[in-house]
């Protein structure tokens, strides 16, 4: 199966202060996410925006919060229907092309469907 190269954009100002409000430094931020120092230096500057879905969902675990917290606009603000994002982005990060497009096309089924 191939994987999604799936992508999103990191809030560089969000990264920070999460990552220092968990004492961590960018260093042990990586090492515990499994990513590259460099990589968390490149957001936090904002060199670098944009990373895979999986990656953004190792950062927001080592960091103890939600890919949503992450994002420089976040999906949802309300926090039941924030828990069903991450549910689904986390489903949506494992999935290959094929089964995307099938997603896809049900969303967009169920929006003409639901149309008065």
């Amino acid at each position: 199966m191939t994987r999604s190269k799936s992508t999103t954009t990191v809030d560089r100002h969000k990264l920070k202060e999460l990552r220092e409000a968990a004492g961590l430094r960018q260093e042990d931020l990586a090492d515990i996410a499994g990513v590259d120092r460099g990589l968390i230096s490149k957001l936090e500057c904002g060199v670098r925006r944009s990373v895979t879905l999986n990656t953004a969902a190792a950062i927001a675990r080592a960091l103890g919060t939600t890919v949503d917290s992450l994002l420089d606009k976040p999906v949802v603000t309300g926090e039941p229907e924030r828990h069903l994002v991450e549910e689904i982005r986390a489903n949506l990060a494992d999935m290959d092309r094929e089964q995307l497009d099938r997603v896809l096309d049900y969303i967009r089924y169920q929006r003409r469907a639901n149309r008065p």
